[in-house]
């Protein structure tokens, strides 16, 4: 069997381990760099490359994925280093695709798979500034990233280099002639190469010198314009401020940022909530204590925590599992207001009184499951108790509002003091459901507090309105009330299995303190027009292709939480309802059936064409050789010698020649040997040199 070649091994190693240190120094990643090389002293350890089978291949397959598990299982790395990709998963997963192929043999589609994954590789761990944060893993990549892109530009040339040796060893002219002129060309063609890459370097390095504060500015604007801005919408901040003017609804708003797998449509999940209100800003508390952990899994699997002084159990009762999108930049967990406990993969999570949720080195991958004490639409964080000292401030009202807070009160409410809370909370509503409109793009002008201009002025404007509003009405009312923001997520997808929300669904209301036997209550006042319902957003093809991003979050979060056999579980139970689902209606599955079988007689004809084409650009003498090979292994297959598809004549020849049961086997390989010299020479064999092949056949 050939052995693999040290020098085509040695290029590898320049490609892979160059795109493996390079992403180690912007990531703070050693583990990639120590990986990797270890990965490649195995494969020079080995010399004899893997035979290519469907076992091998599916080994290699798992192996990768194995591999990339690992890197990210137990040494994670920091997702916000980078801009647009999610290159803590795919530069680990490329660069452990290209190790493995270094263990199989050297051919054009070996090399051009390893080149693709090396570069592929290094392009995505180029997306990210050269102003990332320092290096604690591994610190020697700070001087690096001092100058970033004179390293990255030196570590991309010399990659091309090795890429245009390694193009060189993957087509090698038959004739010894053309195989000289071929070498001058390659020189020459890695002379200029060689040229082009040190003058670009140059070249480069000269206009980052000259115009590098103006491009950092440009790049500084557009993620500043159009990510940022994605970004400051669907977080929700500590300091939420009533002063911004919400725009109309965009196209972009359609996108979703979650989604959630249970029984039940989740509805209202918390994200944070607030209870001081000054100059038209909310903020809270910023103490916080961390939830009992029945079983803490850190970084490396699933951890189970519980509040309300309940055990999480098997989370096996009502559960939802939610999985983010890759717009979810939340540094909050969202979960219905009375979940008990949630499960995750993180190093502790911690809760404040007003109950959000804040988790510490969350794999975001790996999603979450929460368990509701019991099932609601709308719920409300029941904490903390009204009958301790220091619970004031959710009565608090700013001295400069509370006269005219007061006024508008007495307006609603008259002089019902002794109504239950839930009745002033139905009175409330009510008043704003005839007398206000639900209104996007609402401008605030500076000296006049948001909320007064809100309820006096415009009576109109978006949901945080209308929550705080509520809040400042119910506690002038000796009711304890806060703010809250979260998301509604009531969207069902057309196939029935999961709910989303999406950035449209980002939402605000109140919550109540309604009595001791009651508890805290949510309270929804913005109009019906303004709260997220379940209305569907997708066509065919949207459909479709959301299904497939929920089929790829639920099986690597399966995977992330350390149950591969459920990840795969999970995926083919999708594959097959999708199946399902597009095949059961008789005009989707006979139209979809007819596309396939027009599909699969075309390329039936298409590979009959090739076949005939094939055949027929053979001489008539190596059709001959190729009939009477054929029939040499009919005859060996009846002695137990069976050739393999890719075993050439020669392994054939040694795996004969270690077998003495094989009758005139001293013949055949003789035979076998004349066969190989006649059929891959240079040129077609003569038809006398076949006559003699066949005299030698009919002898055997």
């Amino acid at each position: 069997m050939q052995r693999k070649s040290y020098i085509t091994l040695s290029l590898y190693s320049i490609l892979l381990a160059g795109s493996a240190f390079t992403f180690t120094v912007v990531a703070d990643s050693p583990q990639t760099l120590w990986m990797t090389l270890g990965g490649l002293a195995v494969s020079f350890a080995v010399r004899r490359p893997l035979p290519r089978t469907t076992r091998t291949y599916v080994y290699s397959g798992v192996a990768v994925i194995g591999l990339t598990t690992l890197h990210n299982q137990f040494f994670m790395v920091e997702a916000d280093r980078f801009l647009f990709l999610p290159a803590d998963l795919y530069c680990p997963l490329l660069i452990f695709l290209g190790l493995v192929l270094t263990f199989f043999d050297e051919r054009e589609t070996t090399i051009s798979a390893i080149l693709g994954a090396s570069l592929l590789s290094m392009m995505i761990a180029g997306n990210t500034f050269g102003m990332v944060d320092r290096n604690v893993r591994f610190a020697l990549g700070n001087r690096f990233l001092e100058d970033l892109h004179v390293f990255y530009a030196s570590m991309a040339g010399l990659q091309l280099l090795a890429m245009l040796f390694l193009l060189g060893r993957a087509v090698q002219p038959a004739s010894v002639g053309r195989r000289t002129r071929y070498r001058l060309w390659r020189a020459a063609v890695v002379l200029i190469a060689v040229v082009l890459v040190a003058a670009g370097g140059v070249g480069l390095r000269y206009a980052a010198l000259t115009f590098g504060e103006r491009m950092q500015g440009f790049y500084r604007y557009l993620v500043s314009r159009y990510m940022l801005t994605q970004r400051s919408r669907i977080m929700f901040d500590r300091n939420p401020g009533l002063w911004e003017t919400v725009p109309a609804k965009a196209r972009s708003d359609r996108a979703v940022v979650l989604r959630a797998r249970g029984p039940k449509a989740p509805g209202y999940l918390r994200g944070r909530a607030y209870e001081n209100y000054a100059d038209g800003h909310w903020s809270a508390g910023e103490e916080t204590l961390p939830l009992q952990v029945e079983y803490s899994g850190g970084q490396v699997t699933l951890g189970i925590y519980y509040r309300f002084g309940e055990s999480a159990g098997a989370l096996n009762t009502m559960m939802f599992d939610i999985y983010p999108a890759s717009r979810f930049m939340s540094d909050t967990l969202i979960v219905p207001g009375n979940t008990t406990a949630l499960a995750t993969v993180g190093d502790e999570v911690s809760t404040d009184e007003n109950g959000t949720l804040f988790v510490e080195g969350w794999d975001r991958d790996a999603g979450y499951s929460v368990r509701p004490r019991t099932y609601a639409f709308g719920s409300a964080f029941q904490g903390p108790p009204m009958n301790e000292p220091g619970q004031s401030r959710y009565l608090h009202i700013p001295a400069a509002l509370r006269p005219s807070i007061n006024r508008i009160s007495a307006d609603i409410f008259g002089g019902a003091d002794n109504y239950a809370p839930l009745v002033q909370a139905e009175r409330l509503k009510e008043f704003f459901r005839v007398n206000f409109t639900y209104a996007l793009g609402q401008r605030m002008r500076a000296g006049t507090d948001p909320l007064l201009q809100f309820l006096v002025e415009k009576r109109k404007g978006h949901c945080e309105l209308f929550a705080s509003s509520a809040v400042l009405l119910l506690r002038s009312r000796g009711i304890p009330a806060r703010y809250v923001t979260g998301f509604v997520c009531a969207e069902q997808h057309p196939m029935g299995e999961y709910w989303l929300a999406r950035l449209e669904d980002a939402h605000a209301w109140a919550e109540m303190y309604a009595g001791d036997d009651i508890g805290w209550t949510l309270v929804e006042c913005t109009p019906p027009a303004g709260i997220p319902g379940e209305e569907a957003g997708f066509g065919w093809l949207t459909m479709l292709i959301d299904q497939l991003a929920m089929l790829w979050k639920t099986a690597f979060a399966e995977i992330k939480r350390g149950t591969v056999a459920q990840a795969v579980i999970t995926t083919l139970a999708y594959l097959g309802k999708l199946i399902w689902f597009l095949i059961a209606n008789a005009l989707r599955g006979g139209l979809i059936l007819l596309i396939l079988t027009l599909f699969g007689y075309r390329q039936w004809r298409k590979r009959r064409a090739a076949r005939e084409a094939r055949h027929a650009g053979f001489a008539e003498t190596v059709r001959e050789l190729r009939q009477m090979f054929e029939a040499l292994e009919t005859r060996l297959r009846k002695n137990g010698v069976v050739r393999k598809p890719t075993q050439t004549v020669r392994e054939l020849v040694a795996e004969l020649a270690d077998n003495e049961d094989v009758p005139e086997r001293d013949n055949i390989l003789n035979w076998l040997l004349r066969y190989e010299s006649l059929r891959y020479a240079a040129t077609p064999p003569t038809p006398e040199q076949v006559g003699k092949l066949r005299e030698q056949w009919t002898r055997l």
